[in-house]
């Protein structure tokens, strides 16, 4: 598993000069960079930057690829802890970073043609990820694998997936409310609730990966 033919490596060496040369503007004042924000009541700039979510973005594949390890050592009862699924997961992030980038890119196409396309979508594909850290398969294959063995399954599996994150939305609702009910409009609140949220969402990942443990049985 740690041995990669060496494009991987420029791949990855590729995505973080891109990631330094978006976040280089940040560094000078007169030049900044593209903000995805909006100005609060006092005329305060509230949000993220363009490098803050591009990094964002490039965190998921590791922190989901880091959760699929470590789902998969629970089921198996071994007594591994979880820096070895953050090394594993460092170890396929070149796989993961593509995976998810053409993932996005299909569901991106079902928002275009209305929401319950891309739900449809993501149920078929969500098996890859997993194909990709514990089967060892490339992007594109593990997509293919995914679509085929989510195939007898797709509307449970759909069903499931949607039960699951309308659960993450309101509970991210309730919390919001409660944070600023009680500290009010702090930027504590939004760290405090995006970490609730964060590890509520993992229930999606749970959900998927126990789909992929019945349909998979290689």
């Amino acid at each position: 598993m740690t041995r990669y033919p060496r494009w991987k490596f420029f791949l990855l060496l590729a995505v973080l000069l891109g990631c330094g040369l978006y976040a280089l503007p940040n560094l000078y004042p007169d030049v900044p960079a593209i903000q995805i924000s909006a100005n609060d009541a006092g005329g305060q700039v509230v949000g993220f930057n363009a490098a803050s979510m591009l990094f964002l973005m490039m965190l998921r594949p590791l922190a989901e690829g880091a959760l699929i390890f470590q789902l998969s050592i629970i089921q198996r009862g071994d007594g591994q802890g979880p820096w070895h699924s953050i090394l594993a997961a460092f170890l396929r992030f070149p796989y993961l970073l593509a995976t998810y980038f053409l993932m996005a890119l299909a569901v991106s196409v079902g928002w275009m043609l209305l929401f319950f396309p891309a739900f449809w979508i993501y149920a078929r594909l969500c098996f890859a990820p997993f194909r990709v850290m514990l089967r060892g398969d490339t992007p594109l294959n593990a997509l293919r694998t995914s679509f085929t063995l989510s195939g007898p399954c797709q509307w449970h599996l759909l069903a499931a997936i949607l039960l699951a994150g309308t659960l993450v939305f309101a509970v991210a609702g309730v919390t919001n409310s409660l944070l600023v009910g009680m500290i009010g409009d702090h930027p504590g609140a939004l760290l405090v609730a995006s970490l609730v949220v964060s590890l509520t969402a993992t229930l999606v990942n749970v959900v998927a990966f126990r789909f992929w443990t019945l349909h998979d049985q290689e």
